[in-house]
Order: structure tokens, then C-alpha cells, then sequence
């Protein structure tokens, strides 16, 4: 009994000194959720890169929904903002070096639902504006494909959520451009042969269109 005892106290400093390698970020990047259980368990104080994104940004921006749930039971602040967003590849359309970026616009902008409804629950403030203006409803339809393609279903349906939980349509970036402006671009695509072609009655017939423009 004596030597099982001992052996659990030397498994227990092992794990402890393997996970003590670990950060937040570098778990939640990995998508390391027993690592993220067992620093929060020690108690281990969040941390934070030098251009201010949290684990939640990183598990947020890497689609790791249960590791994003356990890090909202556990109180990491669902609303805190970047200080600069270049921990984040964010493409042509929303590539920048200024901040303000909060985990529902990474969300919005990986298109995971199952993400977004989480930081919703949790209090998420919807209409929250990046450095530049844009809210996680611009991140939702500011992706690689815009302005050549149009929306995916997957895409279209966050954005639908985030209309139902209250986003405003009509906030406008720095560019004076709202959400509705830049999703007109797109939801008017027709195809036609191996391209796209602008169509306004396409624009018209789109539902998502007709519920931002009555907002």
C-alpha cells in the first residue's frame, strides 16, 4: 500500500511537471483539453499574448467548442478584446494590425455555430466594434471568398443567428460600410458558366437580405 502510494505521488508530480510546459495559449491552440483541465485545476493564472488574445481567442479562431465551454464555466472574460489582431490570420478582407477583435468575431468568422451559441449564452455582447469598426456580423460575411462568391448555408446560418440574437446591420466600419452594404455584394451573385454574375433580383429574393434591410 506504502509503494502505491508513493507511486500515485510520483505520477502526480510527473503529470504536474509535464502540463507545467503547457500555457493556456499553446493548449488551446492544440485543441489540449486535458492540459486546459488540469492548469485550471492548479489553479494556474490565465494568461494573455503580448498583443492581448486569451485563450479563448485562440480556441475560438481553432474551432475547439469544448474547450472554449470549459474556459466560460470556468469565468474567462467573454468579452475581452485584442490589443492587435496579428496573433490571427484573418485573410485579405479583415487582415490588420489593429485590435479590439473579441472571441464572437473569430467565432463569426470561422462560421461555428456550436461556438457562437456558446459565447452568446455565456453574454457575448453582440454589436461590440473592432478597432476598424466591424462587428462580428462583418466577420461572419468578410471572409477569403467575399466579394467572388456567394455566402455558404453554414455561413449564412450564424449570420442568421447573430441577427436573432439582436446584431445591428446598420453599424458602420470606418469605411462608412455596414453589414448590409457589404452582404448585398455577395447575396446578389448568380452563377452563370464557371463565374458569377451581379443579379438584383437575386438580391431581392434573399431572405437574409430582406430581414437586415427591415432592421
Amino acid at each position: 500500500m506504502v509503494k502505491l502510494g508513493i507511486l500515485s505521488i510520483l505520477l502526480s508530480l510527473f503529470s504536474w511537471q509535464l502540463y507545467a510546459r503547457f500555457s493556456y495559449i499553446d493548449a488551446a491552440k492544440q485543441g489540449n483539453l486535458t492540459v486546459i483541465q488540469s492548469l485550471l485545476s492548479q489553479r494556474s493564472p490565465l494568461e494573455t499574448t503580448t498583443h492581448g488574445a486569451s485563450p479563448l481567442h485562440f480556441a475560438c479562431y481553432h474551432e475547439y467548442p469544448a474547450i472554449v465551454t470549459v474556459l466560460l464555466e470556468y469565468g474567462i472574460s467573454v468579452n475581452a478584446r485584442t490589443i492587435k489582431t496579428c496573433d490571427f490570420p484573418l485573410g485579405k478582407n479583415l487582415k490588420n494590425n489593429w485590435g479590439g477583435t473579441t472571441a464572437l468575431m473569430l467565432a463569426a468568422y470561422k462560421g461555428n455555430m456550436a461556438i457562437v451559441k456558446a459565447l452568446l449564452a455565456r453574454g457575448a455582447r453582440i454589436n461590440d466594434q473592432d478597432d476598424r469598426g466591424q462587428t462580428a456580423l462583418h466577420y461572419a460575411i468578410l471572409g477569403d471568398s467575399w466579394p467572388l462568391q456567394p455566402i455558404s448555408r453554414a455561413y449564412k446560418q450564424v449570420i442568421q443567428a447573430l441577427l436573432a440574437a439582436g446584431a445591428n446591420p446598420r453599424l458602420q466600419d470606418e469605411q462608412g460600410n455596414d453589414a448590409i452594404y457589404y452582404y448585398s455584394l455577395v447575396a446578389a451573385l448568380f452563377p452563370l458558366g464557371d463565374e458569377y454574375v451581379s443579379d438584383p433580383d437575386q438580391l431581392h429574393a434573399d431572405a437574409l437580405y430582406r430581414t437586415m434591410t427591415r432592421a
